[in-house]
């Protein structure tokens, strides 16, 4: 009895067989060269994507500068152009803050790659001492695991108090003196505190609710640039050596993998110049003796 037979299935089949066939199949490891080759090529390209995200990073600060200005002009032009277009401005730039944290996140993440590559990879081809404290392949598996799994290196709210003591925390002061200002001395100088709470009142909202309000805003934003000073997973930031005491927040190392000031993408820390520990010590002592026997071989 003979049976239907669909050439076009049993070739499927067959490519399906093959397939898993060459699954099975180890991948042949690199040499040296095609190993230097990727990570040049890989470097290069997270270079460009670190630079694309700070480029982004001063588009917002652009904004914020921008914005900032057309409000000034706007309120102090005319000595009837009500003040709240300064608080307007505020509650803005702080939807500029978090935009930007949320860019200087994305910014990290290419950013510790780079680290990792120069801590790890270039640092030790340039000096002994980095070779001596770096593991072989570990940076290898760190690399690969977050190339497979990506995820966030710095948290938001370090993000946010980081740009916020570097570039917006100056944009609020400005805002806040030019707020009391324009109330003060618009349309004419105010001579009373009472006739300064009556400016200050926007619409049905008395004067010194509207005061109080600006007061906490601030306060809010001076707490948070000071309660996030010492929250330093940031790889890629240059660090000054400074440490504050202060520490309101512990530091969160859970899903953190950069490195710090002192210490290679592998958090293994760089030895001292002149370093004294027993494995030092022990390493010299072998050092002093393979040196002797070589001369009495010789």
């Amino acid at each position: 009895m003979q049976t239907d037979r669909d050439p076009e299935g049993e070739d499927s089949r067959a490519a399906v067989v093959a397939g898993a066939a060459g699954a099975q199949v180890e991948r042949r490891a690199v040499n040296a060269a095609e190993f230097g080759a990727v990570m040049a090529h890989f470097y290069r390209g997270e270079i460009s994507r670190a630079n694309i995200w700070r480029q982004r990073l001063d588009t917002t600060f652009n904004w914020a500068v921008l914005t900032t200005g057309t409000a000034m002009t706007f309120t102090f032009g005319s000595p009837e152009a009500p003040h709240v277009m300064i608080l307007f401005t505020s509650v803005l730039m702080v939807v500029f803050l978090f935009i930007e944290a949320r860019r200087y996140r994305y910014y990290e993440v290419w950013s510790s790659r780079i680290r990792i590559i120069e801590t790890d990879y270039i640092a030790p081809m340039l000096s002994q001492r980095c070779r001596a404290s770096t593991p072989h392949d570990s940076w290898k598996e760190m690399l690969a695991e977050d190339l497979l799994r990506p995820h966030f290196t710095v948290g938001m709210w370090e993000a946010v108090g980081r740009r916020l003591r570097r570039n917006y925390l100056w944009i609020f002061f400005l805002l806040a003196c030019s707020w009391l200002v324009k109330i003060a001395i618009h349309p004419v100088p105010s001579t009373s505190g009472q006739e300064f709470l009556r400016r200050a009142a926007i619409g049905e909202l008395a004067g010194w609710i509207v005061i109080a309000i600006g007061v906490i805003f601030n306060g809010l934003l001076f707490a948070i640039s000071f309660l996030t000073i010492n929250l330093n997973q940031a790889g890629g930031e240059v660090h000054t050596g400074r440490r504050w005491r202060f520490r309101p927040f512990p530091a969160r190392r859970t899903r953190v993998r950069a490195p710090g000031p002192g210490t290679t993408g592998t958090f293994k820390p760089l030895p001292r110049a002149a370093d004294t520990s027993p494995l030092s010590r022990r390493t010299g002592e072998l050092a002093d003796r393979e040196s002797d026997e070589t001369a009495a071989l010789k």
